[in-house]
């Protein structure tokens, strides 16, 4: 599976509960895109889900962690004065 399939596939499983599989799937998501020069959009958005997921569960140290890995993501490749890297 891509890493766009696998993080559909984990959205779908948060939608349905299964917090466990979309835990892992939007995991493997972020093995894939680590791999992939350029996927620095793509990451951002599969750790931002992360921690969303996190989040509903309550664990809410890995959602701080996950949201501060994916603000490091942004300022790294967007630069900290993009629009969304400052909001």
């Amino acid at each position: 599976m891509s890493w766009r399939d696998l993080s559909e596939a984990a959205l779908m499983a948060s939608r349905l509960g299964d917090y466990a599989k979309a835990e892992k799937l939007w995991g493997d998501a972020i093995i894939q895109l680590e791999e992939l020069p350029d996927a620095h959009e793509a990451v951002i958005l599969v750790l931002d889900n992360l921690a969303r997921l996190y989040g509903k569960q309550g664990r809410y140290r890995e959602a701080e962690e996950n949201l501060k890995r994916s603000i490091e993501v942004s300022r790294r490749n967007l630069g900290p004065q993009n629009a969304n890297v400052a909001k």
